[in-house]
């Protein structure tokens, strides 16, 4: 069994800041207002985007009755996985992170929207 920490790294997804169609820096995973190193990341700055990289993982589910096995691998183009949202010429994809206030609600909460690079 993996740890949180464990799938976490397996997963490989790291907050980043995103212009233009590309990445300017990686953000600390608990304070996206700073880059990986400690240095302040221009967040607020028009045509920057707080985004979350994801890489091309793969996976199988299967049902059996009522048990769903759901399996993942790192490998590139194993054919018994499904890549979607990849094709063959895709190796990331990012979903920006937005945060939107309900009036009605006392939390913000987040929404996203998928955004994927060849």
């Amino acid at each position: 069994i993996m740890t949180q920490q464990e799938i976490e790294d397996w997963l490989g997804y790291k907050p980043c800041l995103f212009k233009d169609g590309a990445v300017l820096g990686y953000l600390d995973r608990d304070d996206f207002t700073k880059y990986d190193d400690g240095t302040d990341a221009p967040i607020t700055t028009l045509g920057n985007d707080v985004m979350i990289e994801f890489p091309k993982r793969g996976y199988s589910m299967v049902t059996s009755g009522s048990t769903i096995t759901i399996k993942m691998t790192d490998e590139p183009d194993n054919s018994e996985f499904c890549y979607k949202p990849f094709s063959t010429a895709w190796n990331l994809f990012y979903i920006a992170v937005c945060r939107k206030k309900i009036f009605y609600a006392f939390n913000a909460t987040f929404f996203f929207c998928l955004f994927i690079q060849k």
